[in-house]
């Protein structure tokens, strides 16, 4: 009885943050239209449209990840990419504020540092889980370990309840212990 409350609430939290998911995105889409339809564009507002943009991707791609897992993983090209989003965020909202608190901004190529982590992150990923057959994706997917399985590289990382994070790299092994507060 107590097990079957247990996944019915699972179950209603996972529809809910279905809803959330999409309402965001349609959000996002819906703000994109009316900067679209306005007159007079302005920079600030292309920047603007841009950061709705990255909302709208990482709100989709969070929505696809989580049907990928409920649903057998049919868009297994799909899995474990929403977090390399995460990194687009905050250089959508650098350009917004500077374009918008510095009426005479001008684009720079040196601006485009901004987009190191993302790309570095993104370029790690691609050679440790982008490139991986469908299969093994699922696999590491299923199985909570998200890099690729060798004896000179793995990477554990516990749930956020446990107190050190192992990570052996090369036969060495390194114990980072966090400071839990609560």
């Amino acid at each position: 009885m107590i097990a079957k409350e247990l996944t019915s609430d699972a179950e209603l939290v996972q529809k809910e943050m279905n809803y959330i998911l999409i309402i965001g995105a349609c959000e996002a889409i819906f703000l994109i239209l009316l900067l679209l339809g306005k007159r007079n564009k302005s920079l600030p507002d292309l920047f603007l449209g841009i950061m709705f943009f990255v909302y709208a991707i990482s709100n989709g791609a969070t929505y696809i990840e989580l049907y990928n897992i409920r649903n057998n993983f049919p868009y297994p090209v799909f899995i474990n990419l929403r977090w390399m989003l995460l990194f687009l965020h905050g250089p959508a909202l650098w350009f917004y504020i500077k374009c918008l608190s510095n009426p005479g901004f001008r684009y720079k190529p040196i601006f485009l540092l901004h987009f190191v982590p993302f790309l570095f992150f993104f370029g790690f990923h691609y050679f440790n889980f982008i490139h991986l057959p469908a299969a093994e994706k699922i696999r590491l997917n299923q199985s909570g370990n998200y890099t690729k399985s060798s004896p000179t590289q793995q990477l554990y990382i516990p749930d956020m309840d446990k107190s050190q994070i192992l990570v052996q790299k090369k036969g060495r092994m390194k114990i980072f212990h966090w400071i839990m507060k609560g």
